[in-house]
């Protein structure tokens, strides 16, 4: 049962700010890139509160001067706000998303501008799709937070979760089905889709079943964190969709052996696609959720 507020609140409110305000809390957030992630949040967050109370943006100032003020309160002036573990060549380091929820957190952070985003595991960069979100106007630099994650229908949430799982049963069937297209199976393909390589189907197969199942459990346990259970939930599926789009390209290559396989750009792209969804559908049903219980609370209150 989705819950609703007895009266509005400062946050709900402040999803419906003004156009002003609203502008003025974006410009300020895009400037808030050299702080940590939690205090950007919370920053954000704050300044949100005090525009729902109806402060006007023209008493605090511009945009990229309030936002170097609170950059300099906070004392992160040249922090990069990363926090990663190590640096190579430049290139960020880090082994800590698997345990580390604040690590995690950088893969949906809609207050930081970066499109990429520190990898959370392993060397180099990923999408921050919070980020993304914010870019396509599908969500706003202010929407994750409690009272909206709080929201998030119960349907929408179990949703969320049988995915990871849905996932890996679909990749244990194509599995299947290519287990007995033979002792080796295709497992390599070239920039035209063609296959280039064959392996073993114990070698190519029982990995896929491995990652997808373990993948589908981490996803789905319990943490304190309803936002942490948002990532890992599309982390989860994330990992489950490569495995699906490995073992269906393995299943039509092993079939057409010889033509191009265009659909192996599913590997890259369906994983993508896949987070993306698992991230941003849930907070934007909050979102409306949220707007509908303050809409509902307000009109009992002048009855």
């Amino acid at each position: 049962m989705t819950r609703h507020n007895p009266s509005p609140s400062p946050t709900a409110a402040a999803h419906e700010l003004p156009d002003a305000a609203a502008h003025f809390l974006d410009d300020v957030a895009s400037h808030l890139a050299p702080l940590p992630a939690a205090a950007r949040r919370a920053a954000v967050s704050d300044l949100r509160d005090l525009l729902a109370e109806g402060i006007e943006p023209a008493e605090l100032g511009p945009a990229n001067e309030y936002a170097a003020t609170l950059r300099a309160t906070l004392g992160a002036e040249g922090d990069d706000g990363d926090e990663v573990q190590a640096r190579v060549f430049g290139i960020p380091v880090d082994i800590r998303g698997a345990t580390s929820a604040r690590v995690r957190s950088r893969m949906f952070d809609p207050t930081d501008p970066r499109i990429l985003v520190p990898r959370l595991l392993g060397a180099g960069w990923s999408p921050n799709f919070g980020a993304i979100a914010v870019r396509l106007g599908l969500i706003r630099p202010d929407d994750l937070d409690a009272d909206v994650v709080a929201h998030i229908p119960e349907r929408v949430t179990a949703v969320t979760r049988a995915v990871p799982w849905l996932l890996a049963a679909k990749t244990a069937a194509l599995a299947a089905v290519a287990w007995r297209s033979g002792e080796s199976v295709p497992s390599h393909w070239n920039s035209a889709g063609r296959v280039d390589g064959w392996s073993d189907r114990r070698v190519a197969l029982l990995p896929l079943l491995a990652i997808s199942g373990a993948a589908a459990w981490w996803g789905t346990r319990p943490t304190p964190s309803p936002e942490d259970r948002l990532v890992r939930a599309a982390i989860g599926a994330w990992a489950g969709a490569t495995t699906t789009s490995i073992a269906a390209v393995t299943v039509t290559s092993a079939w057409r052996p010889d033509a191009a396989h265009p659909e192996a750009a599913m590997i890259a792209v369906a994983p993508f696609v896949t987070a993306a969804a698992m991230l941003i559908c849930p907070v934007r049903a909050g979102v409306r959720a949220l707007g509908r219980g303050t809409v509902e609370a307000t009109a009992k209150d002048t009855q």
